[in-house]
């Protein structure tokens, strides 16, 4: 309950009070974990089981919120703060699921967003190659969230002052979008975007035009005219 409040607030646009709700969570189940291994040493096997797998599920949930808390700190400009619950929360992965799991490469995505955001390009680029190295062992190169990470790369490059990286990157991407959930997707429209970008540093006028009437095509078709993105598009 208090995730999904959490994450309705953050998306209704008021982070302050999403943040308290995740504290609260966060709170609750350091409390409760802590009374679970306060207990005495379990007398059979089963028990010691039984143990091991509430841990296991306290310590899921509270990588969970924490991954949760940092996202508030990191809409409310909190870099410092979001990447010390990030932190933990990979720890607490690492440690209960392993490296190469969905969950522990959803938070390296998060670590890497929040570096971009404080323009530490190094790390960003850092977590964003580790996360790649998970997706592409648990999910393999044909899948959408994998073509997202080459996104989150490519915007590193261009950050970087490298454009013709970032455009091959952004192009490995839409290939990956265009097959596996089509042109009519809003994450085919970002990799256009990041094409767009790529080729404006270049200095590619007419290509960079092309790539943002596509952008601007699949919004429409996906997101209708009246929406945020839709409008950024018509700006650009």
């Amino acid at each position: 309950c208090y995730v999904n409040m959490g994450s309705a607030l953050n998306n209704m646009g008021d982070a302050p009070a999403s943040l308290e709700v995740f504290d609260e969570a966060v709170a609750i189940l350091r409390g409760m974990l802590d009374r679970v291994l306060d207990r005495p040493e379990p007398a059979t096997p089963a028990e010691a089981r039984a143990r091991d797998a509430l841990c296991l599920t306290l310590r899921r949930e509270l990588s969970t919120c924490l991954g949760n808390q940092g996202l508030s700190y990191d809409t409310l400009g909190r870099f410092d703060d979001a990447l010390a619950v990030f932190e933990e929360a990979l720890a607490i992965d690492e440690a209960s699921v392993g490296e190469q799991h969905p969950s522990t490469a959803a938070i390296l995505n998060n670590m890497a967003r929040t570096h971009l955001q404080m323009n530490s390009m190094a790390k960003a680029k850092e977590c964003f190659h580790r996360e790649l190295a998970i997706k592409l062992v648990t999910l393999g190169e044909m899948h959408i969230d994998t073509a997202a990470t080459y996104c989150g790369l490519g915007s590193v490059a261009l950050r970087e002052g490298d454009p013709a990286k970032a455009l091959e990157l952004y192009q490995l991407s839409l290939e990956i979008c265009l097959g596996t959930v089509g042109e009519a997707h809003s994450d085919t429209a970002g990799s256009y975007m990041g094409m767009a970008l790529a080729y404006s540093h270049l200095g590619q006028a007419a290509k960079c035009m092309e790539m943002h009437t596509k952008a601007l095509e699949v919004k429409l078709q996906v997101l209708g005219d009246r929406h945020p993105d839709t409008a950024a598009s018509y700006n650009n």
